[in-house]
């Protein structure tokens, strides 16, 4: 998209997009670099009302004032939320301001700095009464308690986080729960009353329970809806050819089953993710609190495959592809066994997102596994082309 001034929506747009897939992946410059074209791009465009322009700025400087956080230059993000701050008076704008005003206070807290944390929230939180954004109130009292928790001020931290309590118990708000119930029970524990701070100790333990297990149920059942989905796709699409021909018919059968194999394979490596995440916290808890994680680790080992899963999948594919593995090997006799798998994926014609999804693992690992296959094989060309004609 170029940057003419007819364009000006789709490129602010293909840039902003950018600058957010490139900060999940963690490609910090090349994040940076997109928001700030966005910034220089809506700063030559000639709007009719000069105010307009603040639409496109305000959640531009809101962004890359998050990726100065990610790089811990605390004095830039709080710079560049400042003059973010100064947009929203001149654009008449609340909304934005009030989260300004969190993601601000998030950072004094973190510096120390409870004076001018405590001003925000302040601010942040008479704009309540204009926006009406409950979970935007809970994130104001929970950073208020942390701020009166770091001044030893039990009593207003255990007000705030009672009152932040009821507000997301109403609204059924799970996630910040959590935190709330932990923050109670430090608190309670703080104030000398065992049995208040045991109470929000267990609620705490059992959310966090009850969310991992949901996280892992909708991902168990998300992997069969897609195996579902993908076998009816192939059938439909290849149905006419496979009942012309039996050695069509056969090849079919085994491409379905290897690709519902593949999916049992991304399942266990999402799965063995999760268990490793969940034996993360296991360290940081009570004995008690470590019964709700023992189940959830139970059912996650009940939906493990062990090793088969892979011996299935290259069995199926040397019957579609039976000299493949043999010519490689005469190719190159020092590839692993990981390498010739990845081998097998291109020889099937998945890409890199598609072997990323499915070993669960970053964009960076599969170029890194590329760069090693082509430098055992001496090289240079496009290895997908390579491998295709093997």
């Amino acid at each position: 998209v170029d940057s003419s001034d007819s364009l000006f929506v789709p490129y602010f747009k293909v840039h902003y997009h950018l600058s957010e897939i490139y900060n999940e992946l963690n490609f910090d410059i090349k994040s940076k670099e997109m928001i700030k074209k966005c910034i220089s791009r809506v700063q030559k465009y000639k709007f009719p009302k000069k105010n307009r322009s603040y639409i496109y700025l305000i959640p531009s400087h809101m962004h890359l004032a998050k990726l100065y956080l990610k790089d811990k230059n605390y004095s830039l993000a709080l710079d560049t939320y400042n003059k973010t701050l100064k947009m929203c008076d001149l654009f008449d704008d609340v909304i934005y301001k009030q989260q300004i005003l969190i993601e601000m206070s998030e950072i004094q807290i973190e510096l120390s700095d409870f004076k001018k944390a405590k001003r925000a929230l302040q601010k942040a939180e008479k704009m309540h009464q204009k926006i009406g954004s409950d979970s935007r109130l809970i994130d104001i009292k929970s950073n208020l308690s942390k701020i009166f928790i770091n001044l030893n001020q039990y009593e207003d931290a255990k007000q705030v986080l009672e009152d932040a309590k009821e507000v997301a118990e109403k609204n059924k708000q799970e996630l910040k729960l959590i935190t709330i119930y932990e923050n109670l029970s430090k608190v309670y524990e703080c104030l000398n009353i065992p049995d208040k701070s045991f109470f929000y100790n267990k609620k705490h333990a059992k959310l966090i329970s009850d969310y991992y297990i949901n996280k892992n149920n909708v991902l168990i059942d998300e992997n069969r809806k897609v195996i579902k989905d993908l076998s009816s796709a192939i059938k439909e699409k290849h149905e006419i050819e496979i009942t012309k021909d039996l050695e069509l018919n056969k090849k079919y059968k085994i491409r379905n089953q290897t690709t519902k194999t593949l999916y049992r394979i991304r399942e266990n490596n999402i799965l063995e993710s999760l268990r490793d995440d969940i034996y993360k916290i296991k360290e940081n808890i009570s004995n008690k609190e470590q019964k709700y994680l023992n189940k959830m680790l139970n059912k996650i080992s009940s939906h493990l495959q062990d090793e088969s899963s892979w011996k299935d999948f290259e069995t199926m594919f040397m019957q579609i592809h039976d000299d493949f593995v043999i010519n490689l090997k005469n190719k190159c006799k020092t590839l692993s066994q990981k390498q010739i798998r990845f081998c097998m994926f291109i020889k099937m014609g998945m890409d890199k997102y598609d072997i990323c999804s499915l070993l669960n693992v970053t964009n960076r690992a599969i170029e890194q596994q590329r760069y090693r296959i082509r430098k055992k094989l001496n090289y240079k060309g496009n290895l997908d082309e390579f491998i295709q004609e093997l």
